[in-house]
């Protein structure tokens, strides 16, 4: 969870650092439209899609289960692999390079707004369901797969900005994130659906552009972007004068 704490706070300093940027600024950005994007006819039939697949997955549930535990499909060091890229340090490293290298400043912004909304209502969604994990696990925290809803979210937000391209390499990764929970025993099936959907919504919902008069409030104090290394992770600020 520590890369979520990263995007939260980049997110964060780099829209709300400007002493004259406002709540009402930062609601107009990133809150109403997330908002009135999340219930228009196209994310309610995903909903609706997506509820129904959940409800005609979680009977096989125990068989999905079976399944992996006596074929497994994925070896340990490639589950491991899923297991990171679902965590959200992809994520936070693909923004990093937005932020660089992308001259449509709108994309890491799109993608790190994608990721925060996700994260918090995925944990939301977790601690309200309260569905136990595979294996008499003492977690509740199963529904909905918070590694394969960020995956999507990356995937799909990766897709808005730079199309089709981007689709092809970025849903296959994201579909071996979620086929990953299931080798390491951790998600039942229906929680890796739930999590592909949510992802797609909230990647879809949150890929609008920034008001131009809003979006480099920040610019004249600095910025600050997530520097993640082996074993540590951390803050760094940058002020161009």
């Amino acid at each position: 969870m520590r890369f979520f704490y990263l995007i939260i706070m980049l997110f964060f300093s780099t829209q709300t650092f400007a002493g004259d940027y406002k709540w009402s600024n930062f609601r107009d950005q990133h809150v109403d439209p997330f908002l009135q994007r999340s219930v228009d006819s196209t994310s309610l039939t995903l909903l609706a899609t997506g509820l129904v697949a959940f409800y005609v997955t979680t009977p096989a549930d125990n068989n999905i289960r079976s399944e992996w535990r006596n074929h497994q499909k994925i070896s340990k060091d490639d589950s491991h692999a899923g297991d990171l890229m679902g965590s959200g340090a992809g994520g936070a490293l693909l923004i990093g390079s937005q932020y660089f290298f992308d001259s449509n400043r709108d994309h890491w912004i799109q993608h790190t707004r994608a990721l925060v909304w996700g994260a918090m209502i995925t944990t939301v969604l977790k601690y309200s369901l309260n569905r136990q994990r595979p294996g008499n696990s003492d977690s509740h925290l199963s529904l909905p797969s918070g590694h394969t809803a960020t995956a999507f979210t990356t995937a799909t937000s990766l897709t808005y900005a730079y199309g089709w391209k981007a689709a092809v390499l970025a849903y296959p990764v994201a579909a071996f994130v979620g086929l990953s929970r299931l080798s390491d025993d951790v998600h039942w099936g229906s929680d890796v659906v739930a999590g592909a959907f949510l992802g797609y919504i909230i990647g879809r919902a949150s890929a609008y552009e920034t008001p131009e008069q809003t979006k480099y409030a920040a610019d004249k104090y600095g910025t600050f972007y997530p520097v993640i290394a082996a074993g540590q992770s951390g803050l760094g600020w940058i002020y161009t004068y």
